[in-house]
């Protein structure tokens, strides 16, 4: 468990710095008189059709990378492993196809969003880009994880592409670009940071290509064209319920509101940092576990994910709620924004209790039983698309795709766990887990109080530091996590030493 926690403190800083340049991004989009707040629902509509066509493009072929990696690796030399060149192959195949289709299904396009939101249905075409990005740098992410270049991915994806977006964003308020020219940019995000893990493959001889057919692809050949099948259909509803919500709310309600859903989002996302960079790193520790059978190790880290991502989920949400409303007036965001409050407050709850899980599906995804993980995103995807749809056009509103998300999710991660605890007798949970959710929301509505009714800048100040405060005692105080005091043990030997030398 330490060589996760470590690569995963080391990942998980990093995301954090990409979600500074991600807030400043969204500061810059959401500031008063920079830009309007259909500008931002427009690239955020922009970015869920790019990856609604990669995720239809790939043919279910990302799986291919990391699922079947082993096997070839064994069997095959470097020079003759094909397997990457035969992905990259059927995601060309699915890219062409998918195309095709989207230029004879603009008719169906314009009727759906070009009512309420014609700017989307104008550059509809920049998506494809945006597509043909994403879709090349999955397929090479993928394989820098199987080659334990985590860390190298995490940043391209997290710090670097959206210092890439700040660039433009800076250039488009410098008025060196018009808006139009900012956005086909902006659609090259994806592209570039494909660009620049090829150039690092190749650079370093980590990459080969060949368009000789392998025995091991031949003998695959049934196992790996079943596996496509359950992966298109798993990948193309995890990517509705990804992009579903935006999509409808342009669709309805217009982009101003998909903007305003949008930030909410991506606030709420802050939690998931340490989730991204634990999966990148599990995934083959998980892989090996399975294959030598070693059940105990799977299931501490079952227990170990779950409440250290529980803790860490309830710590940063407890800050981001109490911050979120003054954020809005002190950085002079547009007023609208202000009505994302309560998607705020179900898409936080949403990711607590997913993160609370642990690593489910990761565990259940690397096992030989990942016919169940497909199963059950297809239960998940139905009940989010389709509640999503229902409850935003009758019933909620903008919180429509929110509580669909919601009961998704709680759906989906008790199907999880009760597989889990069934088949293997994996448990995430321990009495840690319900102090946790006792006491932690009791001091994240105490900061809340303090913030709400005393003067503005004062209650602000007082309740993150009693936030802060009383968060680390009790957790070091009850010993919620094993790995929450070597940690704050390290680091303060660490800024000992710092001191010291000054």
């Amino acid at each position: 468990m330490s060589e996760i926690r470590k690569k995963g403190l080391l990942s998980a800083f990093w995301i954090y710095i990409g979600f500074a340049i991600g807030a400043l991004n969204t500061f810059l989009f959401a500031r008063h008189g920079f830009f309007k707040a259909q500008d931002y629902g427009l690239a955020t509509g922009l970015i869920q059709i790019g990856l609604l066509i990669s995720s239809f493009s790939a043919f279910g072929c990302y799986g291919l990378v990391y699922k079947f990696y082993p096997y070839y690796k064994r069997r095959l030399p470097q020079e003759k492993n094909d397997l990457l060149s035969l992905t990259l192959i059927i995601a060309t195949i699915g890219f062409i196809a998918v195309a095709l289709v989207g230029i004879l299904a603009q008719p169906i396009i314009i009727k759906k969003f070009g009512g309420n939101s014609p700017e989307l249905v104008h550059y509809f075409y920049y998506s494809y880009f945006l597509a043909i990005g994403f879709l090349l740098y999955n397929i090479f992410e993928f394989q820098g994880w199987n080659l334990k270049l985590q860390l190298f991915t995490n940043i391209l994806r997290e710090v670097i592409v959206r210092a890439f977006v700040l660039i433009l964003i800076l250039l488009k308020l410098l008025t060196v670009i018009s808006f139009t020219q900012f956005l086909l940019l902006y659609s090259f995000q994806y592209l570039f940071i494909a660009g620049i893990i090829l150039f690092y493959f190749i650079r370093n001889r980590k990459i080969n290509l060949t368009i000789s057919v392998s025995f091991v692809t031949i003998k695959f050949k049934k196992i790996i064209l079943r596996y496509l099948a359950y992966g298109f259909t798993g990948t193309i509803v995890n990517t509705l319920r990804t992009v579903m919500d935006v999509l409808v709310l342009s669709s309805f309600s217009g982009l101003v509101t998909a903007g305003v859903y949008t930030l909410a989002s991506f606030v709420a996302t802050v939690l998931q940092a340490p989730y991204r960079s634990l999966v990148s790193i599990t995934i083959p520790i998980l892989s090996n576990a399975w294959k030598e059978k070693n059940y105990r190790e799977i299931n501490r880290i079952y227990k170990r994910s779950s409440i250290n991502l529980l803790l860490f989920s309830l710590v940063i949400f407890g800050f981001i709620w109490i911050n979120f409303e003054p954020f809005v007036y002190i950085l002079h965001l547009n007023k609208e924004f202000l009505a994302g409050k309560n998607v705020l407050l179900i898409l936080s709850i949403a990711n607590i209790i997913e993160m609370g899980t642990g690593v489910n599906g990761q565990i259940i995804g690397t096992s030989t039983l990942w016919r169940f993980e497909f199963y059950t995103n297809i239960i998940l995807g139905v009940i989010i698309t389709s509640c999503s749809y229902i409850f935003t056009k009758y019933f909620f509103g903008i919180n429509g795709p929110a509580i669909a998300l919601l009961c998704g999710i709680i759906i989906f991660n008790c199907i999880r766990v009760f597989f889990l605890y069934k088949k293997y007798r994996f448990f995430p949970f321990t009495n840690k887990t319900l102090l946790a959710i006792t006491v932690l929301p009791f001091i994240i509505m105490l900061g809340k109080g303090c913030a709400q009714y005393l003067p503005f800048y004062t209650g602000l100040l007082l309740g993150n530091l009693m936030l802060a405060t009383l968060f680390t005692w009790t957790i070091l105080k009850l010993n919620l996590s094993p790995d929450v005091k070597p940690i704050v043990y390290n680091l303060s030997k660490k800024l000992k030493q710092f001191f010291k030398y000054w």
